[in-house]
């Protein structure tokens, strides 16, 4: 697990925020107002229910953002719930980005690796995710990369301009 997060020594912390997949944020919605914003304060889910603090399964999720010096963005998610998958939103500012490399630590909760299984516990490509450019052509263009992690599983991935 420690390889995951190799990338952010000497690295700089981005700050960061996380949402999960039943938030909209008011993206779709900002599309359709013009709306520079990626925040929408009167923020609701899909079911148009209002989204407080008590609602939202955050805690669920763990993350850490950096930059290195070539211009490279490293992301580690983590999913600490054992039940279910989650869903995430990463909403990256500042340009079109590239998703060159992703990677997810694989096995259940319980699984571990010893001298008679030694690949319970590996690392594979990682490929559950979607890209979507939006404000080409404007003066604030974001990469969101929808991301769905699996139960109790760790991805990491990195991109570039």
């Amino acid at each position: 697990m420690f390889k995951l997060y190799q990338e952010h020594q000497e690295a700089t912390l981005l700050e960061s925020f996380q949402t999960v997949d039943k938030v909209t944020y008011g993206i779709e919605t900002n599309l359709a107002t013009d709306d520079k914003s990626i925040f929408n304060p009167n923020a609701i889910d899909r079911n148009n229910t209002p989204l407080t603090a008590e609602n939202l399964p955050l805690d669920e999720l763990s993350h850490t953002a950096s930059i290195n010096e070539l211009g490279e963005i490293f992301v580690t998610i983590s999913n600490c719930c054992h039940d279910k998958p989650i869903s995430t939103n990463m909403v990256i500012l500042g340009g079109s980005f590239e998703v060159v490399a992703a990677e997810i630590l694989t096995g259940d909760f319980n699984e571990y690796n010893d001298f008679d299984a030694k690949n319970n516990v590996c690392l594979k490509p990682f490929k559950q995710y979607k890209k979507t450019v939006i404000g080409e052509g404007l003066e604030v263009i974001q990469t969101v990369l929808h991301v769905t992690l699996p139960k109790c599983r760790v991805v990491s991935i990195k991109l570039k301009k």
